[in-house]
């Protein structure tokens, strides 16, 4: 299953690194797709992941916030 989240306080691809990294050690983690310019992670999971784990996998510079697939749905028609 894939999850959406945005992620607050990257301000540069080792920000980026450092995320990527911590939650790809998580074993339910398949993959992650981040975009530092928009702020936001798609997370691939084999089983659901609880937010507070996602956070507290990650330093506490960067809080984790679930994104709602509405808003990823209107960002994709958006021209």
């Amino acid at each position: 299953m894939k999850k959406f989240y945005a992620i607050s306080g990257m301000t540069c691809d080792s920000c980026k690194a450092t995320i990527y990294q911590n939650l790809m050690e998580l074993h339910e983690v398949e993959s992650v797709e981040i975009d530092r310019e928009k702020g936001e992670a798609i997370i691939s999971m084999t089983s659901k992941i609880e937010i507070s784990t996602l956070q507290n996998t990650l330093p506490s510079k960067f809080p984790f916030q679930k994104k709602y697939l509405i808003i990823i749905l209107l960002k994709m028609i958006q021209f």
